[in-house]
């Protein structure tokens, strides 16, 4: 029979902790010192604490974020379920710096449905994931350090925006307008009522001029809209649950925001909610809100399609920061105007386009050195338009 040596210390708590996996007693005497300096330094770990499984830490770790929005909360669970689904069955304990790495590798190697590798972006965000919950682990004393804390982001080129043109998107209105025979089956028996449905034309034609998302749009009710001043209140936005379709509050702090409109988005709005009631949805059906989803598939890209477009219903957003850039907003004003949670959030997604806009400075410093020096000065080219 193995004799094993068995060790007693206080934890932090000041709670009796064993364990007897020694097989000799100078091993046995080294651990315990070692133990005792841990909780003299509050690094210990509760060795039951420590075999905690992954995926009940992880639970927690989601459990413990009452506060999320309901699309953070979706994304973060199918992150867990699906992209952290190797690490489930592992104990705390095993959850090292190496394995770490090594499901980050295995991760970025993974061949999708499609027959592709993850992008850059797509490892960062699992392994965002990671490191949040590591570091609910280490704030609950499962895990003594982050093994997350020393890895660096993957590099790898990020997508620059190509928003559309302005020839698009008013292709895309016209569309909208036309009684094609997508709108036909998106209608089905209410066509014969509303043959040339303006709503769908209208929400595209609002959604490339004022840059709201989606939800927004679908949330914006005729009480958020002052025609008179010529602006609208974000207030709102519709999300699609299990549940079916609910309102919540908007993405951010600075998305609650008051836009102006223009005269001409004005007037497109003052003769579509003529004879709405005040609680009725702009682009809904009373106090029924839009399906996006539903718009998005049926309407949106059968009609993008046919006319050989490769364009989102968010790509509208991005051609409206565009005409912003290209009209010399700052990027403060266009960060504002966009509802983003900070300006560098503006810089980093369309920092090509303010580069582009400014891609004449060399132009611009030549006509003042012929003008210093007394030569005829050039006249400095026209920045160019990203659209």
């Amino acid at each position: 029979m193995e004799v094993r040596f068995k060790i007693r210390y206080a934890n932090g708590s000041g709670r009796m902790v064993s364990d007897s996996k020694f097989t000799t007693e100078s091993k046995a005497r080294s651990a315990l010192a070692r133990r005792r300096t841990q909780v003299m330094d509050g690094d210990h770990i509760d060795p039951r604490s420590a075999d905690a499984k992954f995926k009940k830490v992880a639970d927690d770790w989601v459990a413990a974020h009452p506060d999320w929005k309901e699309r953070t909360r979706r994304a973060n669970g199918w992150t867990v379920d699906k992209k952290l689904a190797p690490l489930h069955d592992k104990r705390m304990k095993q959850i090292t710096t190496e394995t770490v790495y090594s499901f980050r590798v295995d991760l970025m190697n993974t061949v999708s449905e499609r027959g592709g590798l993850p992008a850059a972006s797509s490892v960062n965000r699992t392994m965002t994931v990671l490191y949040a919950i590591c570091e609910h682990a280490r704030l609950k004393r499962h895990l003594s350090v982050n093994p997350c804390a020393d890895l660096k982001a993957v590099k790898g080129g990020s997508r620059e925006i190509v928003p559309p043109t302005l020839k698009e998107v008013e292709a895309l209105v016209r569309r909208m307008a036309e009684p094609t025979p997508e709108r036909i089956d998106a209608l089905g028996r209410r066509y014969k009522e509303q043959p040339a449905d303006r709503r769908w034309a209208v929400l595209v034609e609002v959604a490339a001029w004022t840059g709201l998302r989606a939800g927004e749009l679908a949330g914006l009710k005729v009480a958020d809209l002052d025609l008179d001043a010529g602006t609208l209140a974000v207030r709102r936005t519709v999300i699609d649950t299990k549940g079916g379709l609910r309102e919540d509050t908007p993405k951010s702090l600075r998305s609650r925001r008051v836009v102006d409109l223009g005269r001409q988005v004005t007037a497109l709005l003052k003769k579509h909610t003529k004879g709405m009631k005040r609680t009725d949805y702009v682009f809904g059906q009373g106090d029924k809100p839009l399906r996006h989803n539903q718009f998005q598939g049926r309407v949106f890209r059968p009609a993008a399609d046919a006319l050989g477009l490769t364009v989102t219903f968010h790509d509208l957003r991005h051609f409206h920061a565009s005409v912003l850039i290209a009209s010399g907003m700052d990027v403060v004003a266009v960060s504002r105007r966009l509802g983003h949670a900070d300006s560098s959030i503006t810089l980093k997604r369309y920092a090509h386009l303010f580069r582009l806009r400014e891609s004449d400075d060399g132009a611009r410093i030549d006509a003042l050195r012929d003008a210093a020096s007394g030569g005829k000065p050039k006249k400095a080219k026209k920045p160019r338009k990203p659209f």
